[in-house]
């Protein structure tokens, strides 16, 4: 099922990174997974949560993450590697998080 998630994700024109987050899977899936990755020419994150491989470094488009912070920033900067808007979005993104605290704390 996840391999055919992966095709369908490659071919796709308006996917520009692949984020591929599971537990760590047998020695024998994550072949499979990496032949099929190394196929693509966009980049894959990869998160084995909780596991260490070793066998995804090195690898030509692909960006081994250990955790799902970690998965989520090698994200971004696979699409924008300079942070171009990322910082303003997140400057947005908190500030209605701090308004939405307050609002909450004035009606509770």
């Amino acid at each position: 099922m996840m391999l055919e998630a992966l095709k369908a994700l490659q071919q796709d024109p308006a996917t520009c990174v692949l984020v591929l987050i599971s537990k760590p899977p047998a020695e024998a899936v994550v072949q499979v997974i990496l032949k099929q990755v190394s196929t693509s020419q966009k980049p894959t994150v990869i998160c084995f949560l909780g596991g260490a491989m070793p066998t995804l470094e090195n690898l030509p488009n692909v960006l081994s993450a250990r955790t799902l912070d970690e998965c989520a920033w090698l994200s971004v900067r696979a699409v924008q590697p300079d942070g171009e808007g990322l910082q303003a979005f997140l400057a947005r993104e908190k500030a209605g998080l701090i308004d939405q605290a307050r609002r909450a704390q004035t009606n509770a």
